[in-house]
C-alpha cells in the first residue's frame, strides 16, 4: 500500500482559528466551564497572532482559595472536555 501524502494550507488554518465559527466554539466551552466554576471567576478573551484565546480565572479571594485548595479550573476544563 501507498503512503497518502497531504501539505496543511497554514494560511487557511489561521484563517480557521481566527473565524466567527471558532470563536462561537470556544465561548461556549467557557461558558460551560463558568457554569461550573460558580461565581468569582473572570475571562479574558482576545487574539493572539495565529488564534483566538480565552484565558480563565480566579477574580476574587474566595475563588483564587476555592480553586488553590480544590483545583476547581481544572476540574471544570476536564469534565468540560468529556
Amino acid at each position: 500500500m501507498s503512503k497518502a501524502k497531504f501539505k496543511l494550507n497554514m494560511k487557511g488554518l489561521h484563517e480557521l482559528r481566527k473565524s466567527a465559527e471558532m470563536q462561537k466554539i470556544i465561548d461556549d466551552k467557557v461558558s460551560q466551564v463558568l457554569n461550573i466554576t460558580g461565581d468569582g471567576y473572570s475571562t479574558n478573551p482576545h487574539f493572539s497572532e495565529e488564534r483566538y484565546i480565552v484565558t480563565v480565572y480566579p477574580e476574587e479571594f474566595k475563588a483564587k482559595s476555592d480553586n488553590w485548595k480544590n483545583n476547581t479550573l481544572e476540574k471544570a476544563v476536564r469534565a468540560v472536555k468529556e
